[in-house]
């Protein structure tokens, strides 16, 4: 999304190009996280662990590849996007994602290795 869509139209040209690439062996995946950090937030962590800023890492492109993702979560199946709502902590989204896959878990039947 960063560096491949420009617009919200790119997204379902993106994924037909990643489709057509995978072929008939796309398998959509049971769950997809869309991890939510507003752009001030995730800059300011960059900044504190002593990291050069990119020029993807600006708050006009963030905000813009934030729009794309919520946008791609509403689209496409299995999405779950942990927004930052709330406890916006890092080990709060943890707990979250730990909720999504124990209920998937128990909705999927066990097919041992």
């Amino acid at each position: 999304m960063v560096y491949g869509a420009r617009m919200q139209d790119d997204i379902q040209d993106l994924m037909s190009m990643n489709q057509s690439i995978i072929g008939e062996h796309f398998i959509w995946p049971d769950i997809i996280f869309i991890i939510d950090v507003p752009p001030d937030v995730a800059i300011e962590r960059l900044k504190q662990k002593g990291r050069a800023l990119d020029g993807h890492e600006q708050i006009v492109t963030l905000s813009r590849t934030r729009q794309f993702y919520s946008d791609f979560a509403s689209r496409y199946p299995n999405c779950r996007p942990i927004w930052h709502e709330g406890d916006p902590s890092p080990t709060a989204k943890a707990e979250l994602i730990q909720y999504h896959v124990r209920k998937l878990l128990e909705q999927k039947p066990y097919h041992g290795v």
